[in-house]
């Protein structure tokens, strides 16, 4: 493991970034079928418009070991490098969102540890209807920025398996943040619900819930 400004990348290919690796999964772009993404074995990937007749990288220079594309905005995609602290128990991840596939990133947050577009083909199909519900908050235009994520805001060790001090977050402009769920640990999303895990204590959870229609705003 390599040592980055205190931190370790988890990752085998952070110590030899100029390894091209081997392809471990491919990602086919829900907003566009000729778009795949090749998730390279350290941290290095690449990715086709033309069903392979071109390869192109998709990380400038970055390690990334996760990467969510959009599921409409077809050059937009979340990404995160696995880092470890010193005497950490577990993995974090540092957050990057990318609005031209790869070309660029801007760091968005640290100490994450799940992370989902808060937005689905289902809400653009209805785009009138969850806009009419938060259009005090947010564009028409802009639905589609939303990205939810669990975050610690302490830097103390993290507890399993759960972790009352991590917190579901949203994200909005990939700019504006806000806590929506104390004790949020784990987002599962579908087309039209997201469920997030809630810490009660260390070994005892909720599971709440919210709707696309309400652009995945209001848990219960």
């Amino acid at each position: 493991m390599a040592n980055t400004g205190g931190r370790v990348v988890d990752a085998a290919a952070y110590e030899h970034q100029t390894t091209v690796g081997k392809v471990n999964s491919m990602k086919q772009s829900p907003a566009d079928d000729s778009l795949v993404l090749f998730m390279g074995s350290h941290g290095v990937n690449w990715y086709t418009e033309d069903c392979g007749s071109t390869i192109k990288a998709f990380n400038s220079g970055k390690v990334l070991n996760e990467i969510h594309l959009h599921p409409t905005e077809r050059a937009w995609a979340l990404a995160a490098t696995y880092v470890k602290d010193k005497g950490q128990i577990g993995i974090q991840k540092e957050l990057y969102v990318t609005q031209d596939l790869g070309e660029s990133f801007k760091f968005i947050q640290d100490h994450i540890y799940d992370i989902q577009w808060g937005y689905t083909k289902a809400a653009r199909k209805n785009e009138k209807v969850v806009d009419h519900y938060i259009k005090s908050q947010m564009s028409k235009d802009n639905i589609k920025s939303r990205v939810f994520y669990t975050h610690k805001d302490s830097k103390t060790q993290r507890t399993f398996p759960y972790d009352t001090q991590i917190n579901l977050h949203k994200l909005d402009f990939f700019d504006e943040q806000q806590k929506v769920l104390s004790g949020g640990n784990h987002i599962d999303i579908s087309e039209q619900f997201m469920y997030v895990s809630k810490a009660i204590d260390k070994h005892h959870i909720q599971v709440w819930v919210s709707h696309y229609l309400k652009g995945f705003d209001t848990f219960q």
